[in-house]
């Protein structure tokens, strides 16, 4: 705005057509100046970051324990039924902490008791009544029992050896396992018998209905 007024000042001194070209030139200057400081750099407007929301994770539904069992063992829970089950060469029964199952064995084999898969015991939780007659081996998920002796005497071929009969070859049998079941076999028994029990499982009817009410809970749940 100085420059204006200098300018104008110098105008005052000479001719009318000199002072009109620098009051022009004044305008000009003075638009330039105001247009330079028009565009002079300014902060930029701060950035708000709005932070995405989490969704909320949904909520985990278990496997239907129907999906993978044999459709005999479906229908006897579904049905509230416990009914003896035969699998190929395995006696399959009704699991409850307050039944004893009778186990009948063969001198000279064993007979395997199978845990669930998830579920291991040793030999601290496997106890059989009578030691100096029968035996047991325990693996992670089976126990092995056999009669050491057997209720008829027995001939070795090629050996002058007897095993003398012990017709009173009976005992019974707790197992306790890493998930809390107890397994209680009583009487255990030897038997001469070809039909002895070579496999004993178990299905789980109260296990299964509370986890499958669980799944039907948190599907509906899901659904609202």
């Amino acid at each position: 705005m100085r420059l204006i007024g200098s300018m104008i000042m110098i105008a005052g001194g000479h001719s009318w057509h000199m002072r009109h070209r620098l009051i022009a030139l004044a305008l000009v200057v003075t638009g330039l100046t105001l247009s330079l400081m028009g565009c002079a750099p300014q902060q930029p407007p701060p950035i708000i970051v709005q932070a995405t929301p989490t969704p909320t994770p949904a909520p985990y539904i278990p496997p239907d324990p129907y999906a993978e069992l044999p459709s005999d063992e479906v229908q006897a829970i579904k049905h509230n039924e416990t009914p003896t089950l035969h699998h190929g060469i395995t006696t399959v029964y009704a699991y409850s902490p307050d039944t004893q199952y009778p186990l009948n064995c063969q001198r000279l084999h064993v007979t395997e008791i199978r845990l669930r898969p998830d579920e291991v015991t040793n030999k601290n939780n496997v106890k059989i009544g009578d030691k100096d007659r029968w035996g047991v081996i325990v693996g992670d998920h089976t126990v092995l029992v056999f009669p050491t002796g057997s209720p008829t005497s027995i001939s070795v071929p090629g050996a002058q050896v007897t095993i003398p009969a012990d017709p009173n070859m009976v005992t019974n049998l707790a197992i306790h396992t890493s998930l809390g079941n107890d397994y209680i076999f009583d009487p255990v028994k030897a038997t001469s018998r070809k039909d002895y029990d070579r496999a004993v499982g178990f299905y789980y009817p109260d296990i299964v209905r509370q986890q499958a009410a669980l799944r039907e809970e948190l599907l509906k749940k899901e659904a609202q």
